[in-house]
């Protein structure tokens, strides 16, 4: 019996070791065949770029990890071309033609499935089922619906309205400089930047600053929770299960038992909002407080119903985790390149000197400075060098295809732009397109009036099409507020003005070391 056991167990473990076998045989030649078809055989085949990106999703996902995609992007298309196989089934592609042909109005594609991923800012799959965001809707009937409804909430009309709750946000922050100034501090504008976007955000949106500025730094860690949170959730968009890496239940337990703070990413400003959003949801009618909320909770479901918590939540989610990045980092895109030219600095000094004078000293209206023609330079040009997400924004090809570029795409075919590869692209802005250059966007000083126009009409900072930014006008208004009274009030000066931006891609290219001295006195009394 014993013998006959051990012959049993040999034929077992025999047949285990030739199911293994069989199965390592099995994923190895599907491995190979896989590589075969997407080396040689796949539409993409011809499309240049890096070696790996073509067998595989993790190369781009790996770049995008490494914080640096910012000179990556622009890397590969001044190496490659136009069109660049990033990964096995996409393609960043550069050119003139994409709003006719993948952001057009009537035409136009959808986005892909990556943008489910930004579901974890709603707390997971299921809430942002129940309260989507515009931003991650990829059906175009619901994006249409759910932008439709709050549209008028950022409209420049209505921002111009809310100038005061701005303007009070300003001078509690130069308040602060001043102090600064008189004792030849420098300081770190890349922090304050962030204190006065993220403070304005609260102050319209709940008629409450985050207390950054009053506080003189980030006591409830809102900079850390929203940067981590757009780190992984951009970045794990394009693996199996995406976000639900970090929005599940086991990491979700043992998140805490090895301090890590991922639960902590998604919920930092629904901890700030909850509470007055649900005071205010209780006294509806009793008042108003002319801010954002009124309007979010005016909203209606598409049934008709008012719209629930969750709803209320997303938009002011959108607000409070997308609308203060974006703009601190156009700030410092402004500011930067022309704290690095003294010509060009002293031109700008000049036109908003001028405008300060023509308001009788008093404070400096965006109406006062929206149409300054060098300031308006400025603003499109370090937006345009640098704009503020610069990652990929993937769509799905069409059924009938695209050709573009000299290459063709199929329906199976997702394609991407950067907006900072599309911003630099020469067909548009230039065979300068790479160096800062505010004088393209000035009539008679290199550009014709039609040329402009086209450019402006190509710009990719804010988007394309039905998809273009909806703050937008909020960014644009905060960014000509700030530079006109910051360089209206002080001197403005870089620390070390030779020294080179440390660029952090983080779905937002964040600039982290713009260092600056103000001197008062230059400017008197004039904000």
């Amino acid at each position: 019996m014993a013998h006959l056991s051990e012959i049993v167990r040999s034929a077992v473990s025999g047949t285990e070791a030739s199911v293994i076998a069989l199965l390592t045989v099995v994923v190895v030649v599907f491995l190979t065949l896989t590589a075969i078809h997407r080396a040689y055989i796949h539409p993409l085949r011809r499309v240049p770029g890096p070696r790996l990106a073509r067998f595989t999703e993790l190369w781009r996902t790996n770049r995008y990890f490494q914080g640096d995609w910012f000179h990556d992007i622009l890397d590969l298309h001044e190496k490659y071309g136009p069109v660049v196989r990033i990964a096995p089934n996409e393609v960043s592609v550069v050119s003139p033609y994409l709003i006719k042909t993948v952001y057009s109005h009537t035409g136009g594609t959808v986005k892909t499935r990556w943008y489910d991923t930004w579901a974890a800012l709603g707390g997971g799959t299921k809430a942002a089922s129940e309260a989507p965001s515009f931003f991650g809707a990829t059906d175009p009937n619901q994006h249409s619906f759910l932008r439709r409804r709050v549209s008028a909430t950022y409209s420049m009309s209505a921002i111009v309205a809310l100038e005061p709750k701005i303007q009070s946000v300003l001078d509690m922050l130069w308040t602060r400089l001043d102090e600064s100034a008189k004792l030849g501090q420098p300081v770190d504008l890349s922090i304050w930047a962030s204190y006065f976007t993220y403070d304005v955000v609260g102050t319209l949106c709940l008629s409450e600053p985050m207390g950054l500025i009053y506080k003189g730094k980030d006591e409830r860690d809102f900079f850390s929770c929203i940067h981590g949170a757009f780190y992984w959730i951009a970045n794990l968009g394009n693996l199996p299960w995406q976000s639900y890496w970090i929005a599940n239940p086991v990491t979700g337990f043992l998140a805490p038992r090895l301090n890590l703070r991922i639960a902590d990413y998604a919920r930092a400003f629904q901890r700030f909002s909850i509470d007055k959003i649900l005071s205010r949801m209780q006294n509806r009618g009793e008042g108003t407080t002319n801010d954002m909320l009124d309007h979010f909770l005016q909203m209606k479901t598409v049934q008709g119903e008012p719209a629930p918590l969750l709803e209320i939540l997303a938009e002011v989610g959108n607000l409070l985790a997308a609308g203060a990045d974006t703009t601190s980092v156009a700030i410092k895109a402004v500011l930067g390149p022309v704290l690095k030219d003294p010509i060009r600095y002293k031109r700008l000094q000049m036109e908003i000197d001028a405008a300060r004078e023509a308001a009788g000293g008093k404070s400096l209206t965006y109406n006062a400075v929206k149409d300054l023609p060098f300031l308006t330079a400025c603003v499109k040009e370090g937006s345009r060098i640098h704009p503020s997400i610069i990652y990929q924004l993937p769509r799905v090809t069409p059924a009938e295809g695209l050709n573009i570029e000299g290459y063709y795409t199929n329906a199976s075919t997702t394609v991407s732009i950067s907006p900072l590869a599309q911003n630099r692209c020469r067909a548009i802005f230039g065979e300068d397109a790479n160096e800062w250059r505010p004088e393209r966007w000035i009539e008679g000083e290199g550009n014709t009036l039609e040329k402009i126009r086209q450019m402006d009409k190509q710009l990719a900072t804010f988007g394309y099409g039905s998809r273009t930014c909806i703050g937008r006008n909020l960014a644009m208004f905060k960014v000509f507020k700030f530079v006109a009274q910051l360089m209206s009030r002080y001197e403005v000066e870089l620390v070390d003005r030779d020294a080179a931006w440390k660029i952090r891609s983080r779905w937002f290219a964040e600039i982290d070391n713009c260092w600056i001295r103000l001197k008062a006195g230059s400017h008197p009394s004039a904000a």
